[in-house]
């Protein structure tokens, strides 16, 4: 057979289409793992290859799109991965004989929130060398890495691969039709990636239907001289029966794969919800097309006269304190039903009182409350203080959460401080992006740049905060998470509450290279009964033994909230000459806030002078870094 690489220079190479549809519609149960049936159906999987080559396919992906150990988990497989990508690359292969191309298919670890991201560089490392083994023992002839979100899983993939082959590797990210994953990375960020790694094809597949591909495309042909691949869903998905159908037309989405060639691509298939008769309608429409000229260019630089979508993020009014005095702010959830107005006499105490922001946390422990973006908008409308609204991945899509982002800017909500979200045991938790993929998305913004309609719009100019845990269990990986994030366009750190200020001085020095502010979180501990929840229920915090110790040793509730209020005021103490600012989590116990609100007026801005001065003695603890808007 013809080389690959000189094929591909030579003539329009068509993909094949879906294979878990197919499955499915012949019979393949739809809880089914369709992996296994490499090994349990192997004449089924075959005559589905067959099918597409007799449609016309060049290039057929073998069926191991999820044959890692950590998809193969979720049916008890993942001890069989070695024999399901071996046998799939053989079925691939028995089918295509000397005629057709046979692409290993190599898929994320999983989406949302899996046990693959807790996964170590190395560990994803490993299970990608897992799977392409096995594959190229199979005998493919190119390895195609597809419907890939992360730079995390395109970076250890690419990795993997080019320790064990020579043969050609296909990478195709999965872009939604912003132009970016759902995590956010662009073309341009996986190009960088991709050119470390030799990749040989760039390209996209699933994520968006044909149409909304073409930007895409035009994109990607704008960046680069390698050839591209092109593997879109067959338009928008409709569910029926509990099952997700596409009702696009072959013919329609041939001519647009006709308009891929024209505009610069060198293989074009389907993915999601496409069949042998979609191959058949491609490969009749682009027979006898040569593969088009480009020569790549960088994008266009625009203009200052060009440029009025300028984020106003230097008038945010948290971005005017937070690095230049000490800034404080308190914490105080959204009420469990539709009545606020409690609340506010308490919020006004604290604005009396020099409080600059109040933090609005998103369904705190997983317990439903009044939406977070309603409330912030209520604080700053009815007391006129700043608010830094909690948003969490948990909750909601990547749709619901650029609406929601949206609903907050249009309020006039200052900061977001983006989290992943802690699951709930009581709803179905969604998990689209994680916090670095949220930042991603409120930075695009920022930027003006384009949502999920496919429209641009006027930048946000939210204040971005990414989460951190000074005690980690793995703090290496805490740290690489962190800087992620930074480098995602996070302007400022919020910590979980802090008790040892040795542990938190090292992580301090840890992350002096970032140069961004650092808020610590404060949580006075109010009884025997919380201090034991937060230190063996509560995720990521951790407390010493000694506070333990000495609220053990309370008799009484009050006492027990004295001496907990007590070492919050000693580490706030401490506190002001470490960090930027700090984040008081009362627990709803605004007295407890004013008292140490009144700590830090006394110890932080009337000690500590004015701005340069508090600079100049923070600079002496923890050496100069300069705030960061």
């Amino acid at each position: 057979m013809a080389d690959f690489l000189e094929r591909l220079h030579e003539r329009i190479l068509v993909c094949d289409g879906a294979m878990g549809t197919l499955l499915f519609d012949r019979g393949i149960p739809l809880t089914a793992c369709c992996e296994r049936a490499n090994l349990e159906n192997p004449n089924l999987v075959k005559s589905i290859h067959g099918d597409y080559i007799a449609a016309g396919a060049h290039i057929i992906e073998t069926n191991t799109f999820g044959a890692n150990e950590i998809e193969l988990a979720k049916y008890a497989a993942q001890g069989r991965v070695d024999e399901i990508n071996t046998a799939g690359a053989r079925l691939a292969r028995e089918a295509a004989g000397d005629r057709v191309f046979v692409a290993g298919a190599v898929g994320p670890l999983g989406p949302g929130l899996d046990p693959s991201r807790f996964l170590s560089r190395d560990e994803r490392v490993a299970v990608y060398r897992r799977q392409i083994s096995a594959l190229l023992e199979g005998g493919v002839d190119v390895i195609l890495l597809e419907t890939l979100s992360s730079l995390q899983d395109l970076s250890a993939a690419l990795q993997a691969a080019r320790s064990l082959t020579e043969k050609p590797v296909i990478c195709q990210m999965a872009y939604l039709k912003d132009g970016r994953t759902r995590m956010g990375i662009s073309p341009a960020e996986c190009l960088a990636v991709c050119r470390e790694h030799s990749v040989n094809v760039i390209g996209h597949n699933c994520g968006c239907g044909p149409y909304d591909s073409l930007p895409i495309l035009d994109e990607l042909a704008a960046l680069t001289n390698l050839p591209i691949s092109i593997q879109p869903n067959a338009g928008l998905p409709r569910f029926f029966g509990g099952r997700t159908v596409h009702l696009s037309d072959p013919d329609y989405f041939a001519q647009l794969c006709e308009e891929f060639v024209n505009r610069g691509a060198n293989i074009v298939g389907g993915c999601c919800g496409t069949t042998p008769e979609y191959t058949r309608a491609i490969a009749q429409k682009v027979r006898g097309l040569l593969p088009r000229e480009r020569k790549a260019h960088a994008p266009r630089v625009v203009s200052e006269e060009e440029a009025p979508r300028v984020s106003q993020l230097s008038k945010n009014p948290i971005t005017q304190k937070l690095g230049r005095e000490f800034f404080a702010s308190v914490e105080i959830s959204p009420p469990a039903g539709a009545d606020y107005s409690s609340l506010m006499p308490g919020i006004e105490s604290l604005k009396r009182n020099g409080v600059d922001a109040i933090n609005v946390p998103d369904n705190p422990m997983a317990s439903p409350r009044m939406n977070p973006v309603s409330f912030a908008h209520l604080v700053k409308e009815r007391v006129g203080v700043s608010v830094i609204l909690h948003l969490t991945c948990r909750d909601r899509n990547i749709l619901g959460l650029q609406s929601e982002l949206l609903g907050a800017a249009a309020l006039d909500v200052d900061a977001i401080l983006a989290l992943t979200g802690d699951p709930s045991p009581g709803a179905t938790c969604v998990f689209d992006v994680d916090s670095e993929g949220l930042i991603k998305i409120i930075a695009s913004m920022n930027r003006g740049d384009s949502v999920s309609s496919g429209q641009g719009g006027h930048p946000t100019s939210f204040l971005i905060g990414a989460a951190a845990n000074p005690t980690a269990e793995n703090l290496p990986k805490e740290l690489d998470k962190l800087k992620r994030k930074i480098a995602a366009g996070a302007h400022f750190i919020q910590t979980q509450p802090v008790y040892d200020i040795k542990a938190f001085e090292r992580f301090l020095e840890r992350i002096e290279g970032l140069k961004v502010p650092v808020i610590a979180g404060l949580l006075p501990v109010k009884s025997k009964k919380m201090a034991k929840y937060l230190h063996y229920e509560v995720p990521g915090i951790s407390l010493p033994d000694s506070l333990l110790q000495q609220i053990e040793k309370a008799t009484t509730r009050d006492e027990e909230s004295q001496i907990g209020l007590a070492v919050a005021a000693g580490l706030l103490e401490k506190l002001v000459h470490l960090v930027d600012g700090v984040c008081i989590m009362p627990m709803q116990n605004v007295s407890a806030a004013l008292t140490l609100l009144g700590g830090i007026r006394c110890r932080g801005r009337d000690a500590l002078g004015t701005a340069a001065e508090t600079a100049a003695v923070r600079g002496k603890t923890r050496g100069e870094r300069p705030a960061s808007s």
